[in-house]
């Protein structure tokens, strides 16, 4: 009898532990109640906009939502089956550091700037010398080039000098600043104003939309509408070397427009499919017009 109750509760623990171990981490997720750790990180479940690459593996996180979870602490994002491998400790100190994935108005605060570093740096060496570059935003860079120049940016590095003999492929500086603007949690055209700003697209006076536009910009956050500024400004410069970067103001609005004004989450796909136009269109708009909004 003794020997058939040690049995009896050795396959009772044996059947707990494999009940525990099946617990999913979407499932912890799904319950909030159940902090998801590793070593000192305190992981959350994350629906992160734009893309976003793991920092433990450097793989690409998959799909529309809950793609990873990300620390509250620091901010290291990882996929969902990455968490219980992460081996780097929880260092809130350097959090800091990041510019990528960062509030854009927070990062501001942060660095007490009027633009990020990163976006002052990319246009200033493509104004310098790469407006003539055929194809100039629409081609991109070496993909091991901008994760490598991403981290030296997010680590903090000084002395960042983006030289074309340095980085003789602009694409790769030009890749660089278009992803920084997809990784921004919030667009530089807010969720909430997104549908206002398609609207001024069915707009047939020109004066309508200009007023129209000039008013929304001027409800964005200041940090929004500072870098939007800079952004359009820099596009305008871009389309006037047209003759040689075959890049005009269409084309440009093609490659900023979903970047610029993200579709909403919660929208449909189709809608999402159906707003491409009317956001290449805004972007031009606002390139062409850049002298009567700003």
């Amino acid at each position: 009898d003794t020997i058939d109750s040690r049995s009896n509760n050795e396959n009772e623990k044996k059947r707990n532990t494999s009940t525990a171990s099946n617990v999913s981490i979407d499932a912890m997720a799904e319950k909030k109640t159940i902090p998801l750790t590793s070593e000192t990180h305190k992981f959350k479940v994350t629906t992160f906009v734009g893309f976003r690459w793991c920092d433990y593996c450097r793989n690409f996180m998959w799909g529309l939502k809950q793609q990873g979870a990300r620390c509250k602490k620091c901010g290291y994002s990882v996929h969902k089956q990455c968490i219980n491998r992460v081996t780097i400790g929880c260092t809130p100190e350097k959090a800091s550091n990041r510019v990528f994935g960062l509030d854009l108005t927070a990062l501001l605060s942060m660095t007490n700037t009027d633009r990020p570093p990163v976006f002052d740096m990319c246009v200033a060496a493509i104004e310098d010398w790469g407006m003539d570059t055929e194809g100039l935003y629409r081609e991109p860079g070496s993909a091991n080039e901008v994760k490598a120049l991403k981290a030296k940016f997010d680590e903090g590095c000084p002395n960042i000098e983006l030289t074309p003999e340095l980085y003789p492929h602009v694409q790769v500086i030009t890749s660089l600043l278009k992803l920084y603007l997809r990784e921004l949690p919030v667009p530089l055209i807010p969720y909430h104003q997104y549908n206002a700003f398609i609207e001024t697209v069915d707009m047939k006076q020109e004066v309508d939309r200009i007023n129209t536009l000039k008013w929304l910009l001027s409800e964005l956050p200041p940090a929004h509408y500072e870098m939007l500024k800079h952004l359009v400004r820099h596009l305008n410069k871009v389309i006037h070397h047209e003759e040689k970067n075959l890049m005009n103001a269409s084309n440009l609005g093609v490659v900023f427009g979903p970047t610029v004004m993200k579709t909403p989450i919660s929208e449909e796909g189709w809608q999402t499919l159906t707003d491409m136009r009317s956001q290449r269109l805004v972007v031009e708009n606002m390139i062409l017009l850049h002298d009567k909004l700003f």
